[in-house]
């Protein structure tokens, strides 16, 4: 087990840490806040879907960066195994240049998962393609692909079991890694009321010249309602 989770600490958090190791340019400093309430609602074992609203500060947490909400669903298509898709619409606080104020922003997204279990490791892959445009200008349009790890240990008799992920921002425009993020956090189980998770993470941008390191506490509440009919 030992030697198991060695691995998948080097392959995710070790060649993010390198990357920003080899970084000698100087970064600016944020300190972001991220809040979001989700409604799941199983319409059968294998289908299901949600909504979230979500608000996320910025510039230490002082003001309003974006708050949206976002639909979207998964099915899974067998053990494992599973795609999703997603439309969230944004609202997002333009503080820089001369035209500042919010921007309406769209963006969806397509994902394939793939989840399975070591001892009491539960290891999940994601392959995310995104999106975004804003939708008063016609000439702003980024799509990018995501590649997460995420690893969660189930410690016996302990509710609030660690988790960890790492994930890669790749630009479709250049081909180029722009982004990282690494997340740590755990969640706790309020019975049949629903699932609150905090978090803390950090963000580090790639191949840019204007370098930004962020950092970021997350709390956001899940509650899951089940379709009983048979």
């Amino acid at each position: 087990m030992k030697k198991i989770l060695l691995t998948l600490f080097s392959c995710t958090v070790l060649p993010v840490t390198l990357m920003a190791q080899s970084d000698e340019t100087a970064r600016s400093q944020d300190l972001e806040t991220w809040s979001g309430l989700e409604l799941e609602y199983e319409i059968t074992p294998k289908l299901s879907v949600s909504l979230e609203p979500q608000l996320r500060l910025k510039e230490n947490s002082s003001v309003i960066d974006t708050y949206f909400g976002e639909l979207s669903g998964k099915y899974d298509l067998w053990k494992g195994f599973s795609l999703g898709a997603g439309v969230r619409f944004i609202k997002k606080n333009d503080t820089n240049g001369n035209i500042q104020g919010y921007e309406n922003h769209l963006r969806y997204q397509f994902d394939a998962s793939y989840k399975h279990s070591i001892d009491n490791l539960d290891v999940k892959y994601r392959f995310r393609y995104q999106n975004k445009s804003e939708l008063d200008s016609d000439n702003s349009n980024e799509a990018s692909t995501r590649y997460k790890l995420s690893l969660d240990y189930n410690f016996k008799n302990w509710k609030l079991d660690p988790e960890v992920s790492g994930e890669m921002f790749r630009s479709v425009e250049d081909s180029q890694f722009d982004k990282y993020r690494l997340t740590f956090g755990t969640s706790y189980k309020l019975g049949n009321v629903g699932k609150l998770k905090a978090f803390y993470g950090f963000e580090n941008t790639l191949n840019t010249e204007s370098l930004k390191h962020t950092n970021i506490i997350g709390l956001n509440f899940k509650h899951t309602i089940k379709n009983r009919k048979k």
